[in-house]
């Protein structure tokens, strides 16, 4: 259950996700430390973009899963930053998001990143990383309870206002932010990125898997997701 995070052990789903975001970390200082940074990212596509990229975008993934089982947790964006409390969903999505929209240049699309096969699904893309914020802009977007023990700030740090449903319970309420027409805005753009330069990507309409031994294919998302789990080939 949602409680194994307790667990000291490391191997919660909680702890697992934090170690990943450690690594990440370690990677993202470092290279955000080099003398050669500024070079990196203004620098558009190369290997080392391509690189701290990949880490930006593990990092997000890990505080997306992270926000949408537990909502609000530590936030922790340096490596060997102790965290000082739990941090606004808010301002986790929109803090990621940023970074992402940061990141998303320096990259390569899936299928085209040097000296890596396209069929090898190990590797973060600019294609991931467009789809990534639109999916966390319509996560942040969302309605959501929230506790309100926690002030509910953007990634700036400005006060959000929201649009609720419902009575107060305990202290939480029920809506969505007031901006959430900008998150749609951003995920509307991210996507429309994606779909006019896919690289290898392929969006499947139909099911091309034949009939055999009594078995009928016609599941084009069931087709996705078998291809997703696959070995590269």
């Amino acid at each position: 259950g949602l409680t194994s995070y307790l667990k000291d052990d490391g191997s919660a789903f909680y702890n697992k996700l934090y170690s990943l975001i450690s690594k990440a970390n370690a990677i993202i200082t470092n290279m955000e430390n080099a003398a050669n940074f500024e070079e990196i990212i203004n620098g558009g596509q190369s290997k080392l973009g391509q690189m701290y990229g990949e880490a930006v975008a593990l990092r997000a993934t890990a505080y997306r899963e992270l926000c949408k089982n537990y909502g609000d947790v530590p936030y922790v964006g340096a490596y060997g930053v102790i965290p000082g409390g739990l941090a606004s969903r808010d301002s986790i999505y929109d803090v990621c998001i940023a970074q992402l929209q940061q990141i998303e240049p320096l990259m390569y699309e899936v299928g085209s990143i040097p000296e890596v096969s396209p069929a090898n699904k190990n590797y973060f893309s600019k294609t991931y990383v467009q789809g990534l914020i639109g999916r966390m802009c319509l996560d942040a977007a969302g309605y959501q309870t929230r506790r309100g023990d926690i002030e509910r700030v953007d990634g700036d740090g400005n006060p959000l206002s929201f649009e609720k449903m419902g009575n107060e319970n305990n202290g939480a309420t029920y809506g969505r932010r007031s901006d959430w027409k900008d998150l749609y805005t951003i995920a509307k753009g991210a996507y429309e990125a994606l779909l006019k330069k896919s690289g290898s990507a392929t969006f499947h309409l139909t099911d091309p898997r034949k009939a055999s031994n009594g078995r009928i294919y016609d599941n084009p998302y069931q087709y996705f997701f078998e291809q997703m789990h696959m070995s590269d080939a």
